[in-house]
C-alpha cells in the first residue's frame, strides 16, 4: 500500500497525480498547468526542509527555488502559488510575474530576509507586471537584526498595474 503521508522520495506527494514529461518537476501534473490550480511552494522546496519551514526554524535560502516556480508560472502566462503556514527565508527577493496569485495563510505564512541589503528591495518585487494578487502573506522585515542604515522596501510595486495586496500582515518593517 502507498504511504501518502510519507515525505520520502518516491512516496507521498510524489505518487499523487499524473506525471507530465513537459512540466517542470515542481508542476508535476498536467491539471496544475491547464486548470490554473494552486501549486504549493513546497513542491519547489526540498522535503528535508519542510518541517523547519512549518516550525519557523529553517534558515535556508528558498528564493532560488521559489523564483524558479514563479518563472515557470510566468512562462505559462498565469499561476496560483500557495504558501502553506510557515516561515520562508529569502537570500534574495522573489519576483512575481504578471497574471499570478501569491497566497498564504493570513497570520501564519511569513517571508523574512536572510541578508542585510545595501538598499533596494527586500522580499518581493512586482516591477513591470500586471494583474498580480498577493493575499494572506506576512512580511517580516527583521529590522531589529539589520543595520540601521539599511531600510529597503519590503515589497516593491514599480511600474506595475492592477496589483492587489489583500489581508497581508507586516511585522518589524519600516
Amino acid at each position: 500500500s502507498a504511504d501518502l503521508a510519507s515525505t520520502s522520495a518516491g512516496k507521498g506527494s510524489d505518487t499523487v497525480g499524473f506525471p507530465d514529461a513537459l512540466a517542470p518537476a515542481f508542476l508535476k501534473t498536467t491539471s496544475d498547468i491547464i486548470n490554473g490550480e494552486r501549486v504549493s511552494v513546497l513542491r519547489a522546496v526540498d522535503k528535508s526542509k519542510w518541517a523547519g519551514v512549518r516550525a519557523g526554524a529553517d534558515t535556508s535560502d528558498l528564493a532560488p527555488d521559489i523564483n524558479a516556480l514563479l518563472s515557470a508560472m510566468g512562462s505559462a502566462g498565469y499561476g496560483n502559488l500557495y504558501f502553506p503556514a510557515g516561515s520562508y527565508g529569502l537570500g534574495a527577493e522573489i519576483t512575481a510575474p504578471s497574471n499570478v496569485v501569491i497566497e498564504g495563510v493570513r497570520g501564519k505564512t511569513w517571508l523574512f530576509p536572510l541578508y542585510d541589503p545595501a538598499g533596494g528591495n527586500l522580499l518581493l518585487s512586482t516591477s513591470y507586471t500586471s494583474f498580480v494578487t498577493i493575499k494572506g502573506m506576512g512580511f517580516d522585515g527583521k529590522m531589529a537584526t539589520r543595520s540601521a542604515a539599511n531600510f529597503p522596501n519590503v515589497v516593491t510595486v514599480f511600474k506595475a498595474s492592477d496589483v492587489v495586496l489583500e489581508d497581508c500582515n507586516w511585522k518589524d518593517c519600516k
